[in-house]
């Protein structure tokens, strides 16, 4: 089986810029149930990664797992990547769309709500 892990983290960027727009609507009213619950109710795992500072720990970035099996699909907030990873094959995405990083942001702001 081929599997091309760059066009799996493409498409993953894609449907981040589609959250994104998704979030916008439902801030603005036009959805009734908000996309970052549904976002979140599909994550498979999720680590962090902290900071020790002088007042304490501080999250500086989340590891959401999006798929396992074939592939393994994980978004790190913190580093704008997307990494995909099919047996001895891998892929690190860098996301450079000012859209897409927008959504991963919320994302990350979204868990830091919930896990601070």
């Amino acid at each position: 089986m081929n599997i091309n892990l760059k066009e799996i983290a493409m498409q993953v960027e894609e449907d981040l810029k589609k959250l994104g727009k998704r979030i916008v609507a439902y801030h603005n009213g036009e959805l009734d149930e908000d996309p970052l619950e549904e976002f979140t109710d599909r994550i498979l795992d999720i680590s962090r990664t902290q900071q020790l500072l002088s007042d304490g720990w501080e999250t500086t970035s989340y590891e959401v797992c999006l798929g396992w099996g074939g592939p393994g699909t994980w978004l790190e907030t913190g580093s704008y990547t997307i990494r995909v990873a099919w047996w001895e094959d891998y892929v690190e995405w860098h996301v450079y769309d000012p859209d897409a990083r927008e959504a991963i942001d919320m994302v990350h702001d979204y868990l830091h709500e919930i896990y601070g």
